[in-house]
């Protein structure tokens, strides 16, 4: 389902639907192409005839790091050498890939995170005053 909204393709309306708790994507009237970040043209036919498409926000981890030395918002978080953090690439259902931290995961033993394990979105941990992704590994039903 498409959704016929006025709001332009930029990363600012991405981060308002998240806000809203909506996981976004663009998709091109002209040839298909799905993205995940928003932006004015098609990057493939350079089509200005996109739709904001809402994604299911499930995918797999495709790769993935741990991080060790963070950044001085993700510390203010706790993060840091004693609690490293998880960044991956997501392969998103619908076929984009996105990058985003994970949490879920047990970031000081990456030999335990397995590639293609399977995440969904989590909104409620997506800080509104940093720009960023959240996964979740699914659980188990």
């Amino acid at each position: 389902m498409m959704i016929q909204d006025k709001k332009p393709f930029t990363s600012f309306s991405f981060y308002e639907y998240i806000q809203e708790g909506k996981f976004m994507g663009v998709r091109c009237n002209g040839c298909s192409k799905i993205v995940s970040m928003p932006r004015p043209l098609c990057p493939v036919c350079h089509s200005e005839d996109l739709v904001w498409m809402p994604f299911s926000g499930e995918g797999n981890i495709e790769t993935f790091t741990t991080i060790v030395i963070a950044p001085t918002f993700m510390i203010n978080k706790g993060y840091g050498r004693d609690m490293p953090y998880c960044s991956a690439v997501v392969q998103l259902k619908e076929g984009p890939r996105v990058s985003a931290r994970i949490v879920g995961v047990d970031a000081s033993k990456p030999e335990s995170i397995k590639l293609g394990t399977p995440v969904v979105i989590d909104f409620p941990e997506i800080d509104p005053d940093q720009q960023g992704l959240v996964f979740r590994t699914k659980s188990k039903s």
